[in-house]
């Protein structure tokens, strides 16, 4: 690896002075600047962030540590968030969690002896505790950090998380007067974070037609919540079940697997079910009725972490931001 010892050497001058001819500091003039930045070409050195950024204090790297990368809402989010740190003078480095909370932690650990200016964490599991052990190591390093997607009660953190609940809240409430009234929840575990707070919001709508949804009406997914996870279960489901009036389900990615499941047992919908999603993905739906669904504002996510993170502001006082969710109606509900 060409080292800026080597570049100072071949051009016959100091460290530095190669660093500061490539750094464009006064005390080079200006015939010198341009030779040595031509020596450094063509020897293909390329500097070092980390030894500057052990020297500046700052490295324009952020730490991004998310769930499995092949999920949708996971992908979109990176890609927009990517977007906006190059905008600021960003580079992400990522870190993909795993079910380990001794890994987690590892993770957290080996991205933060990198010397990050700030991570952006959207946690794979609601786990407070394995959470307040990361950020209390983060706050002694003086670390700023931002949750994006789930935030803990228990921790004084910056967040900007979507109202999952009032989301849920919206579409099963436009089922509700729409005049369905068996609906079937398709979510993962209760406990699960993601599941509860949409099922909480469910519930909810529910509560305020005065009805109570039969808990035997609740499918969980057993494995991942996508594509193949609704596909998997509405597989099982039909062969021992009634058809309800509605699937809704946990994010679209579920919805769409649930399509594909229906049309393989000639069952059409919206014609003989209708079903609804979460999140507003563009996924491929094949011939299926386009998805009635919420939209999760992800580019807005992404770019208010980097606003934050970036933010002298946010690195001294809390920014815990709600972001709206919007219903959006399409073609995947029956009209009545």
């Amino acid at each position: 690896m060409i080292t800026i010892k080597d570049v100072a050497k071949k051009a016959g001058v100091s460290i530095a002075t190669v660093s500061y001819a490539l750094n464009d500091k006064e005390g080079v003039n200006e015939t010198n600047k341009a030779r040595i930045k031509q020596i450094a070409e063509e020897m293909g050195y390329v500097p070092n962030s980390l030894a500057q950024g052990l020297l500046s204090k700052k490295t324009n790297v952020i730490g991004v540590v998310i769930p499995d990368i092949s999920n949708v809402y996971t992908s979109n989010f990176i890609k927009y968030l990517g977007v906006y740190a190059r905008n600021s003078g960003y580079f992400l480095l990522l870190g993909t969690l795993s079910d380990s909370p001794e890994t987690e932690i590892d993770i957290f650990d080996k991205l933060m002896a990198k010397n990050v200016d700030g991570f952006v964490i959207m946690p794979s599991a609601y786990d407070e505790l394995v959470y307040k052990q990361i950020t209390k190591k983060m706050n002694k390093r003086n670390i700023p950090f931002i949750f994006a997607g789930i935030n803990f009660p228990g921790i004084k953190s910056n967040y900007v998380v979507p109202d999952l609940e009032e989301g849920e809240y919206q579409i099963t409430r436009y089922l509700l007067e729409a005049g369905f009234r068996d609906l079937v929840f398709v979510g993962g575990k209760r406990e699960d974070y993601y599941s509860e707070v949409r099922y909480n919001g469910f519930l909810r709508a529910f509560e305020e037609f005065e009805r109570k949804h039969d808990e035997g009406r609740y499918i969980e997914l057993s494995k991942a919540y996508d594509f193949n996870g609704g596909y998997q279960v509405i597989e099982e489901f039909i062969k021992l079940n009634p058809l309800p009036e509605v699937f809704a389900c946990l994010n679209d990615s579920v919805a769409c697997g649930i399509i594909k499941g229906l049309k393989k047992h000639g069952i059409n919908v919206p014609r003989d079910v209708s079903v609804v999603g979460f999140d507003d993905l563009e996924i491929p739906t094949f011939d299926a009725a386009p998805l009635t669904t919420v939209s999760i504002p992800i580019e807005e996510m992404a770019k208010l972490c980097i606003e934050i993170l970036k933010s002298d502001e946010g690195k001294k006082v809390l920014k815990q931001v709600l972001l709206p969710t919007e219903l959006i109606i399409r073609d995947s509900v029956k009209y009545r």
